[in-house]
């Protein structure tokens, strides 16, 4: 992977890519994919997030490979993602535990949250 950033007007930066450039896009690419709406959360712990747009248009897909990209180039791994989701991801869904407080989604927390209770005795 060569990468070379132009300015505003188009021209070429002249820097000759021995790896920073490379590893700044790659930076720029994680940082870009952790703000997107395609995931929920807290800034170090975000879960993959309900969005039809992104779904329909394979943008999970691209970001599955611009994830890839990185770690095959030596750019940042996605630190981003919750301990829940990487355990998921690395060693299938039974690895998995997810607990009430992964649940980041406000309205579905309060209704898990209300069918945890036990049932007081009437």
């Amino acid at each position: 992977m060569n990468v070379k950033f132009s300015d505003d007007f188009g021209k070429n930066e002249e820097a000759i890519d021995l790896g920073g450039p490379r590893r700044e896009f790659l930076r720029l690419l994680i940082e870009a994919l952790s703000m997107s709406p395609m995931f929920e959360g807290t800034h170090e712990s975000k879960n993959v997030a309900m969005n039809s747009t992104a779904m329909r248009e394979d943008k999970y897909f691209l970001a599955g490979r611009a994830i890839a990209v990185s770690l095959v180039h030596g750019g940042p791994a996605p630190r981003f993602l919750s301990p829940v989701l990487f355990a998921s991801l690395v060693g299938g869904p039974n690895a998995a535990c997810p607990t009430l407080k992964d649940v980041t989604d406000a309205d579905l927390h309060e209704k898990l949250k209300k069918g945890s209770r036990p049932l007081s005795k009437v």
